[in-house]
């Protein structure tokens, strides 16, 4: 197993909350959210290479994420945000040959522009593009056996972790509902 950079793609569907301005106002706002998020493993990077082992992988959890952005109009604003994209986890199952778990985080900063067409006062669709510099951890939770005794040649006992960095591409579209007042939600994708 590698200790380089792991590759997480994810996306997250969240109902958001947001508050400060409507939809096709100008000026800024803040919200939080919280949806499903999903994460892709790269085989190579987590593979022990033992027959007998079998590997499994936990790619969904729970997100959340808090922001604050800023419309310059009713079509063109900027976002900025906090996202925690949940636990995940990486199964070696060998029997009697041991097994382990590894946990891993992905949370990080994203920056964003959107683009929003307003369909009524009330409603609009939107899209984003920004980045996303996340920052990947993970921690050795288990292990036994033979596979404790693989990972350990490699570096890793139970407690140890490393962690990565990387910046990619953040992109989305969703729809977003004002309600009376200063307050809205968000269905994104």
């Amino acid at each position: 197993m590698r200790k380089t950079v792991y590759s997480f793609l994810f996306l997250i569907s969240a109902l958001s909350i947001a508050a400060g301005v409507r939809a096709q106002s100008q000026g800024a706002y803040i919200g939080v959210g919280a949806g499903s998020s999903n994460a892709s493993f790269n085989s190579n990077d987590f593979s022990l290479g033992i027959p007998q082992v079998s590997e499994s992988a936990d790619k969904t959890s729970t997100g959340i994420k808090a922001f604050a952005g800023f419309r310059f109009n009713k079509y063109f604003g900027a976002e900025v945000g906090y996202v925690d994209l949940g636990k995940f986890k990486y199964n070696y199952n060998g029997g009697a040959a041991g097994s382990a778990g590894i946990d891993y985080k992905v949370s990080g900063f994203t920056v964003s522009g959107i683009g929003a067409l307003p369909v009524s006062e009330d409603f609009s669709l939107f899209g984003r593009v920004g980045a996303f510099g996340s920052t990947a951890k993970f921690s050795l939770a288990s292990a036994t056996g033979n596979v404790a005794t693989a990972l350990a040649n490699a570096g890793f006992g139970v407690g140890s972790g490393d962690s990565a960095n990387k910046t990619t591409l953040y992109y989305g579209v969703g729809a977003q509902y004002d309600f009376a007042g200063k307050f809205g939600a968000r269905v994104e994708y």
